[in-house]
């Protein structure tokens, strides 16, 4: 989970603690552990306290975005990335996209662009 999260906090792993997860983290009474614990569903907790699975299992979400996209690009880093023309660089090839999804932290977007973050 580190190359993850620290793409999702933008920071390295070293500086990421345990009181960054406060937020996710639902912190039942005791009474809610007694009942979860005779199967009692009181109060589910958490921003993901329900999850519906795909069928065939997790891996059809991106089985799906495969079949909806004309090329992706895996285990490559892009060195830059051209707006105007849609195109991004990477080590040995570039290619161009009609739409782009950025996950990338504010900083290393703008560096991807050629900005000054």
């Amino acid at each position: 989970m580190l190359p993850y999260n620290e793409r999702l906090w933008g920071v390295p792993a070293s500086e990421i603690t345990t009181d960054w997860c406060d937020r996710f983290v639902p912190m039942p009474t005791l009474e809610d552990v007694a009942a979860g614990a005779v199967g009692l569903d009181r109060n589910p907790m958490g921003y993901n306290a329900k999850f519906y699975y795909p069928r065939l299992g997790i891996g059809e979400l991106s089985k799906s975005l495969q079949r909806r996209v004309r090329r992706l690009v895996f285990n490559q880093a892009p060195l830059h990335v051209d707006l105007q023309h849609r195109r991004i660089e990477f080590e040995n090839s570039s290619v161009t996209y009609d739409v782009l999804i950025n996950t990338a932290p504010l900083p290393k977007w703008l560096d991807l662009l050629g900005r000054i973050a």
